[in-house]
């Protein structure tokens, strides 16, 4: 009940913070300073520790993000140009040489229909 309570009531005022840096924290924007390591009692909580410990990495972890998605979005848009630059270049080569299909002259024959000793062959080798 005590924590619902302090949850409830919790405000910038109630912690001794501007509304700005009560906005920060709450939105995630920034955190509490932290205490270093090495000026840690022996004797202070394996929680806290291990938690500042994972703040750390999910920091290190946000900015590797960060920079794998804006080179991801630097690779998509490179793919982009380049694909755009091909079709370009392809366009242009269709209008510079276009393609004309032209109908064949004369019917196509059987190429030893000229010779006349064809009926001389056995059959298997007579042309059909």
């Amino acid at each position: 009940c005590c924590a619902v309570a302090f949850i409830e009531k919790l405000d910038a005022q109630s912690l001794n913070l501007s509304q700005e840096d009560f906005d920060r924290y709450m939105s995630g924007q920034t955190s509490p300073r932290k205490q270093e390591a090495e000026s840690w009692s022996p004797d202070a909580c394996l929680g806290v520790k291990q938690m500042y410990k994972n703040l750390d990495l999910l920091s290190q972890l946000n900015e590797r993000q960060e920079r794998i998605m804006n080179e991801a979005k630097k690779l998509e848009k490179d793919l982009i140009d380049w694909t755009d630059g091909i079709a370009r270049e392809v366009q242009d080569i269709v209008e510079k040489y276009p393609l004309e299909i032209k109908p064949p002259n004369q019917p196509l024959a059987a190429i030893d229909s000229e010779n006349v000793e064809n009926d001389k062959l056995p059959p298997p080798l007579q042309p059909q």
